[in-house]
């Protein structure tokens, strides 16, 4: 949060807030804890995490409950304890510089068609599902087009274009047809449509160095696609892993 310019009080109290780790006497002192010494690291220890961290140390608060669930982890625990109390007694440093969070930009917007040219030479397409844009988060799914081949795909290309399925969707799909052949054809479909729904990915950038490692051009507008249901979306990673992904899954390269 500081990496947002966020006061380190207004931090605290945002995270206070998120967490609510006074309901529970082991969780309060893990949060105030782990925050003190977050904070001593950063040089901005504040009076109400300092408080609250010594108030926790000499009552030994969650300790009990730590040697029950870890009683031959207690010494290293208590040992541990006793260095943070001196550092957050003794003389804070100054304040580091804190860098600034990173937020993704995504520059598509759903029903895009984006021409993707791997490493190898040839091109492949993605199909922009939905683009997530917050305040402090910005990020898209993608679905992979049904699309192999040595020349940039075209807009018309991309619209008579399937989706290409991964290995492990169309693993499942095999799965349901072999062992629920007893289902009702519509209970089968929906089936079916619940596991596509995994072909969906999330992909986006981690940082400004993060990019594609081929070329990435919006060829495309105003694609159809198809709700899967709430099953929708599998969390992959950055755009630099993209060529890997797209080989081990789907036998791009």
């Amino acid at each position: 949060m500081m990496g947002d310019g966020i006061p380190v009080d207004q931090a605290v109290a945002k995270l206070v807030e998120d967490y609510d780790p006074d309901d529970c006497e082991e969780e309060a002192a893990e949060f105030w804890l782990a925050l003190a010494a977050t904070q001593i690291e950063t040089g901005r220890l504040s009076k109400q995490v300092k408080e609250r961290a010594l108030d926790i140390i000499e009552n030994e608060t969650g300790l009990a409950a730590f040697a029950r669930e870890c009683p031959e982890e207690l010494p290293a625990r208590k040992r541990a304890i006793k260095r943070l109390e001196k550092r957050v007694l003794g003389a804070q440093k100054k304040p580091t510089k804190i860098k600034k969070a990173f937020v993704d930009t995504i520059e598509w917007e759903a029903g895009d068609g984006l021409a993707y040219q791997l490493r190898s030479g040839m091109w492949t397409g993605l199909k922009v599902r939905e683009v997530i844009r917050e305040p402090k988060n910005q990020e898209a799914f993608y679905e992979v087009m049904d699309i192999y081949q040595e020349t940039m795909p075209t807009a018309e290309e991309m619209r008579g274009a399937g989706i290409r399925l991964s290995f492990s969707t169309q693993r499942y799909l095999q799965e349901i047809e072999e062992e629920c052949w007893f289902l009702k054809r519509r209970q089968r479909k929906k089936q079916q449509i619940f596991f596509i729904g995994w072909n969906v990915f999330l992909l986006c950038r981690s940082g400004v160095r993060d990019k594609p490692g081929g070329e990435l051009v919006r060829v495309a507008q105003g694609l159809a696609w198809e709700k899967y249901g709430d099953n929708e979306g599998t969390v992959f990673g950055g755009w630099k892993d993209l060529d890997e992904f797209l080989e081990i899954d789907y036998g791009l390269k």
